[in-house]
């Protein structure tokens, strides 16, 4: 159908497409009514493709120290999302209350699973991608392995994400400074992986 540009309120963080190819940018918010394009309030945009009625949302999930105030290592991966960017970041958030395991702490200082850590994320459904074989109850795993871990959890937390999946382009990263609105924010995930 074409590529649309998704907006976001600054005020009240309301979403909603409007196709590239309008020669009209929206005055205000439908949702909350505040003013855009003024000097100090411009609503953020994202362009996204529109297929058939569905959207698609394209970002990055970033493994590593992606601040880079670190061991400055991080890799960054490309994903399409049928969600925006914002509903992940708060499937993230949920992960811990939702699934029982914190995957920032989870791949911090480390590069592997405990045998622990792999009966729980198991016993959530999660069926890993890989064959490492458990050596002294542990089972290493690589970059590939955590982002695929990452999704699943985020997708058990808000199972309305449908589609969250890696692609080759680059994308808006997942992470951002400093904290959001509700004063949270995003840590490292697989921090450990590069010691």
């Amino acid at each position: 159908m074409g590529e649309a540009r998704l907006y976001i309120c600054p005020k009240c963080g309301h979403h909603w497409l409007e196709f590239c190819d309008s020669d009209q940018y929206p005055e205000y918010c439908p949702e909350c009514g505040q003013l855009l394009h003024d000097d100090e309030i411009e609503p953020h945009a994202d362009k996204v493709a529109v297929e058939a009625g569905q959207h698609t949302y394209r970002f990055n999930l970033t493994l590593g120290d992606w601040s880079m105030d670190g061991h400055g290592i991080d890799v960054p991966y490309s994903v399409i999302s049928s969600v925006p960017l914002e509903q992940v970041r708060e499937a993230h958030f949920r992960i811990k209350e939702v699934c029982g395991v914190n995957i920032e702490e989870m791949f911090e200082e480390k590069d592997y699973l405990t045998f622990f850590e792999l009966q729980i994320l198991q016993d959530l459904g999660w069926k890993q991608s890989f064959a490492h074989p458990l050596f002294d109850g542990k089972m290493f795993v690589e970059a590939d392995d955590v982002v695929d871990l990452w999704i699943f959890l985020l997708k058990k937390a808000d199972p309305t994400i449908q589609t969250l999946e890696v692609s080759e382009d680059n994308m808006e990263d997942i992470h951002f400074g400093g904290v959001d609105k509700k004063g949270r924010h995003i840590g490292t995930v697989g921090y450990g992986l590069w010691p």
